[in-house]
């Protein structure tokens, strides 16, 4: 399923919308400055600009490694092993072309170090504009996410040409590159048995994340699904 729309505005923009209409406040640009834990309980959320907040419930949504930007010690919350959890690296190559030389929505690209060519133009139905829009995905970027823009433009017209030819003739217009270098964790052997359960040693906090103990791989999917299960427990 490839959705006509920006993640933003599938999955966010309506999540919210619910919040603010039911009575919830959000607050962006800020950032969790320290949380105060006594009698395995959170009693306080200390925020940057020095707002003290007194939750009654915590579900914590952030990756692995800013955990212990929130808590001095991790393993005070049951959270042993984070040192077991190495991040992997997505980039993001979008390029807008003189020429539509691509019929498909989407393709996977076998043997070449691009993995994904996602054709934006025809899945925002815009495919009768003058420039087509391609985003290019490399997963697991460790051997090119040294390389600089040109190179990785470079590279991915290169790609192109050797599955499409008549991208040979097409002009880059524009182009975009996106690195994301700890995207997500990396799904070693062994790390299983370190991802975390959504309960903590800690009453009222609770955890969500691709990198918890969803039994999927690190995806959207399995960081929805994290946040189902924390909200059944909250219940």
């Amino acid at each position: 399923m490839i959705p006509k729309n920006g993640l933003s505005t599938v999955l966010i923009d309506g999540a919210e919308k619910y919040i603010v209409t039911n009575g919830g406040t959000i607050l962006t640009n800020t950032s969790v400055k320290n949380i105060i834990v006594q009698y395995s309980t959170i009693q306080s959320v200390e925020l940057d600009a020095g707002v003290i907040i007194k939750p009654k419930t915590v579900i914590s949504a952030v990756p692995y490694f800013d955990i212990p930007k929130m808590f001095e010690n991790p393993k005070n919350i049951g959270l042993n092993n984070l040192d077991a959890f190495v991040s992997s690296p997505i980039i993001s190559i979008h390029l807008w072309f003189d020429v539509h030389f691509m019929q498909e929505q989407f393709v996977a690209l076998i043997d070449s170090p691009i993995h994904w060519v996602f054709n934006k133009s025809k899945i925002y139905g815009k495919a009768n504009e003058r420039l087509m829009y391609l985003a290019l995905v490399i997963s697991g970027a460790h051997d090119h996410i040294e390389m600089d823009k040109e190179q990785l433009v470079h590279m991915a017209h290169k790609e192109l040409q050797r599955f499409y030819p008549t991208a040979s003739v097409a002009a880059i217009i524009h182009s975009l590159i996106i690195k994301e270098k700890r995207a997500t964790f990396s799904p070693m052997v062994g790390i299983e048995q370190y991802r975390p359960a959504h309960t903590t040693s800690v009453k009222n906090l609770f955890l969500a994340g691709d990198w918890t103990d969803t039994k999927l791989p690190a995806t959207i999917e399995g960081a929805i699904q994290s946040g189902f299960a924390c909200s059944e427990l909250v219940k």
